[in-house]
């Protein structure tokens, strides 16, 4: 504890020497009205993006430190702090120019958005310009889809495999057909690990082979006999436990014999799939889910449909899928737009 006492001290050491050396006076306000709300390290990592912005400005735009104002402050223009945005891509270390990665500039844009906020709720500047500097956008990364195969190899290993300790495998055992209902929900029905989580047991219509899903637009989702059957072999072993109080109409229970919790869904498909296919291959409920939507909407080319049958707005499913929709033909877009 006091290891962590002390690191914490030296944050706020550091930081207060950034703010006396590096900024305008104007500034401690900002960091003692932050001091009691951020943690040490958040305030020293808000300390060093704003650093960063006053020595730029310093150097490029002819401001000085010691005698910049507020109103200098908020007199920036849009094209002034737009450009500070597009030259913190770059740095220099060593002599070497390296390119600073997005989240770190977007840390930079919202470290001034911030510092911006706080004056203007104080009514000490009237203007907030950073508002007008778009701010830089996330990439966004292809969510990765597994394969049939990878389904069904999956399924296969949860079902019948066997973890590689005795412990875990012990483990598994107690919980086989609970692990193989949800993976089959997430894989065959396209449920998310939170809808997982909410069912209960009369939310089984398992003869007439649907299942109400909560806080979908249409709660009742239609499942294949296969999945049926999955869900009534863990269903058979589920009715004979006993439950905590308050839980006993949970369908998936942990094991201590609770409603099960998102986290450990998440937690144990991680688990099989590190086991079965390494570090390359990561594979999470969503990916299994996405994977439905994937598998249904190139199976109808429906918007409508692949949205009702994947719980989702229509327009998130155009959203996603408006490349391949743009190539279909005219009434199939049409159609789409609905």
């Amino acid at each position: 504890m006091s290891k962590l006492l002390s690191n914490d001290e030296l944050l706020i050491e550091k930081t207060n020497n950034l703010v006396e050396t590096r900024m305008p006076s104007f500034a401690s306000r900002f960091f003692d009205a932050q001091m009691a709300k951020l943690q040490p390290a958040s305030l020293y990592g808000y300390a060093i993006d704003m650093a960063a912005f006053f020595e730029y400005i310093s150097c490029n735009k002819e401001y000085s430190i010691e005698t910049m104002t507020l109103k200098d402050f908020q007199s920036l223009s849009e094209c002034e702090l737009e450009d500070y945005i597009i030259e913190s891509q770059l740095y220099d270390t060593y002599g070497e120019v390296k390119e600073r990665s997005i989240a770190a500039i977007r840390r930079r844009y919202a470290s001034l958005r911030t510092f911006y906020m706080y004056y203007y709720t104080e009514s000490l500047i009237n203007a907030i310009p950073i508002l007008k500097v778009t701010q830089p956008a996330q990439p966004k990364i292809r969510q990765y889809i597994p394969s049939d195969a990878e389904k069904i190899e999956l399924l296969s290993y949860i079902a019948n495999g066997t973890l590689p300790s005795s412990r875990a495998a012990s483990y598994q055992n107690n919980v086989r057909k609970r692990d193989t209902a949800i993976a089959v929900l997430l894989i065959c029905a396209g449920l998310k690990a939170s809808e997982c989580e909410r069912l209960n047991i009369d939310d089984l219509h398992l003869e007439e082979q649907y299942i109400i899903v909560k806080k979908r637009r249409k709660s009742k989702v239609y499942i294949s006999p296969f999945v049926a059957i999955v869900l009534s072999n863990y269903l058979t072993e589920r009715l004979h436990v006993v439950t905590e109080y308050m839980h006993d109409n949970a369908l998936f229970l942990s094991i201590k014999r609770r409603r099960i919790s998102q986290d450990a869904i998440e937690e144990f498909i991680k688990k099989y799939t590190t086991t079965l296919f390494g570090d390359e291959i990561k594979i999470a409920p969503k990916d299994l889910s996405f994977s439905y939507r994937d598998n249904i909407f190139y199976a109808t080319k429906n918007v409508p449909l692949s949205a009702e049958l994947c719980g989702c707005d229509p327009n998130t499913i155009f959203n996603i899928y408006k490349a391949e929709i743009l190539e279909f033909d005219e009434g199939a877009y049409n159609f789409a737009r609905f």
